[in-house]
């Protein structure tokens, strides 16, 4: 899924921060998923790997990602399922509070291994769901 050809309105919800008094507002909610599924276990128990595509998003200037207010779904079977959401290019939007940052990029991948089982594959998915803020 590519979102990065999304439209930004400026037509949304606005919340106060009590942070000099700075008004925030946020955007449109970006939709990141992984998923792979593994070749079957062999007869020979011989346990099979995957790993999803990355999904990348980066902010538009001006925009930046909300990490502490996500919805997730994650769905798996096998063993070793692991769910890599990797935040980066943090940035301080708060010039007084230097402790405050926010990330403006997220990867999204999925790893996975099949059961102890002949015929048998493994799974992960995950979706994620992130709202972009941005300063008015």
């Amino acid at each position: 899924m590519d979102d990065t050809n999304q439209n930004y309105d400026t037509d949304s919800t606005e919340t106060s921060s009590s942070l000099d008094n700075l008004l925030l507002t946020y955007g449109e909610t970006i939709r990141l998923s992984a998923e792979c599924t593994t070749d079957p276990t062999t007869i020979r128990n011989e346990r099979k790997s995957c790993r999803s595509r990355e999904d990348i998003f980066q902010c538009p200037q001006g925009f930046f990602l909300d990490n502490h207010n996500m919805q997730s779904t994650i769905n798996k079977n096998g063993s070793e399922n692991e769910v890599f959401l990797i935040f980066s290019n943090y940035i301080q939007p708060f010039p007084n509070v230097p402790e405050i940052e926010y990330p403006t990029k997220v990867i999204l991948y999925v790893t996975a291994r099949s059961p102890r089982c002949s015929g048998c594959r493994g799974w992960t998915k995950a979706v994620y769901d992130i709202h972009l803020l941005r300063f008015n």
